[in-house]
C-alpha cells in the first residue's frame, strides 16, 4: 500500500501500512482456506517449466532455456531475481507480466521497478 504506482495519497507512508495491518488477519484466513499460502508461485513456476521445455524443443540452437520468477511485493523480489540473472550470466531475456491487462498500478509498477534497477546501476 506504499507503492506510488498503485495509489497516491497525501499521507500514504502512514495510511498504507495501517490499511495493510488491518487486512492481514483476513487475508491470512483466506490463504489458510486454500492450503496455507498463495498458489501463485507454484503455478508461475509450473508455467515457466513448461514454457522452457517447449522452447528447448522448438529452438534447440538456443537451448537450454531457463525461467526466472519475480514478484513485486513478496519473495522472490524483482531486484533479487535480476541480481540472480546477472550472476547466472544471462545475456538475453524476455520479461513478461502475468497480469491480464496493462495498468500503471500492476504491469506499470513492475516495469518501473525493472527500469529503476538498471537506472541505478
Amino acid at each position: 500500500m506504499t507503492d506510488r504506482d498503485m495509489i497516491q495519497l497525501p499521507v500514504q507512508s502512514k495510511l498504507g501500512p495501517w490499511i495493510a495491518s488491518r487486512r492481514t488477519e483476513e487475508v491470512k484466513k483466506k490463504y489458510e482456506e486454500i492450503g496455507g499460502g498463495s498458489p501463485i508461485y507454484k503455478w508461475t513456476d509450473l508455467q515457466g517449466q513448461l514454457l522452457t521445455k517447449t522452447l528447448d524443443q522448438m529452438l534447440p540452437a538456443t537451448a537450454p532455456h531457463k525461467h526466472y520468477i519475480a514478484f513485486r511485493y513478496v519473495p522472490p523480489f524483482t531486484e533479487e531475481t535480476l541480481d540472480q540473472m546477472e550472476r547466472d550470466g544471462v545475456k538475453r531475456a524476455v520479461i513478461f507480466s502475468q497480469y491480464p491487462q496493462y495498468s500503471c498500478a500492476t504491469t506499470g509498477s513492475s516495469l518501473n521497478v525493472i527500469a529503476d534497477y538498471y537506472r541505478k546501476r
